[in-house]
């Protein structure tokens, strides 16, 4: 889904007076779409935009999005408008989430081809562990088992003017449904059926460490070291270390770890202490 969507940044929101938008119907197998949507105020004002609508069988996905906006939301970290379907149209026959992002400015970070300067990637990188950090630790979202993206790849975060920012949170690792991960950026033990489990910091980790390595070395050379097929190719540490400068060897190092039982900084007692120190590491501070 493109990132630029609709302002909502300047909307007195005590002022709204109606929604409008026409759902339609979802196709088997679908779990979410974009729609246009019309937010009528109280003083005449219309304003027109894209909104995005999830049908009962991506319920889960329509929750963890929800939640983990108005967590990122409350920390000044992320802005959307998240609104209750059934509250909106009595036309609507599925119970839904209708999610209207504010418009983030910015390329999504697959458009950007060419490699980057290290210090200017280390400054836009400081949101999107920021987030990490922030959906990692909530507690709530911890409780019901959605904190973590599940879909960190170069289709799914946009360079803002704050900084690299993930649009879509209602990824599953491609599992059930949801957003379909980029080929690539998925964790190793995702493919392995004698695996111990999915740990979703430690995938997310990996994902946002492949990210960072693909905006570094720029497209081309990154879709020669992981080609597209098989699906389960994946970035190693070795791959890179020639690539990137000496002083994120220790990030990619932790960060890239086939094993996802080491891929957490020493002493990192939990999701967010684990996304500061890699953080950390990752701008050199360490």
């Amino acid at each position: 889904m493109k990132p630029n969507i609709l302002d909502i940044s300047k909307i007195n929101m005590a002022k709204l007076k109606e929604v409008r938008f026409d759902s339609g119907s979802f196709v088997e197998g679908e779990t979410a779409k974009v729609l246009p949507v019309e937010l009528l105020l109280e003083d005449g004002v219309k304003i027109t935009g894209l909104g995005k609508i999830y049908g009962e069988d991506a319920r889960f996905n329509a929750i963890k999005e929800e939640n983990i906006l108005r967590t990122l939301a409350d920390k000044n970290l992320g802005a959307a408008l998240v609104l209750d379907v059934r509250k909106l149209s009595e036309f609507f026959p599925q119970e839904g989430t209708l999610i209207v992002e504010t418009k983030v400015p910015g390329e999504t970070l697959a458009e950007i081809g060419h490699p980057q300067p290290l210090d200017e990637v280390q400054a836009a990188s400081k949101l999107i562990f920021d987030q990490l950090a922030t959906v990692g630790s909530d507690s709530k979202l911890i409780e019901d088992n959605q904190a973590f993206c599940g879909d960190i790849s170069t289709s799914n975060v946009v360079e803002s003017p704050k900084g690299y920012s993930i649009v879509d949170w209602s990824g599953m690792f491609g599992l059930k449904g949801g957003t379909e991960l980029t080929q690539g950026y998925i964790a190793p033990e995702i493919f392995d059926e004698n695996g111990e489990g999915l740990r979703f910091v430690q995938a997310d980790t990996f994902s946002l460490a492949t990210l960072l390595a693909r905006v570094l070395v720029g497209r081309n050379t990154f879709r020669e070291l992981v080609p597209r097929k098989p699906e389960s190719a994946h970035l190693t540490y070795e791959q890179i270390t020639e690539l990137v400068p000496p002083v994120v060897h220790a990030f990619f190092k932790i960060a890239l770890e086939e094993n996802p039982r080491k891929r957490s900084p020493e002493g990192a007692k939990n999701p967010e202490e684990h996304y500061k120190r890699l953080k950390s590491l990752f701008l050199g501070e360490q």
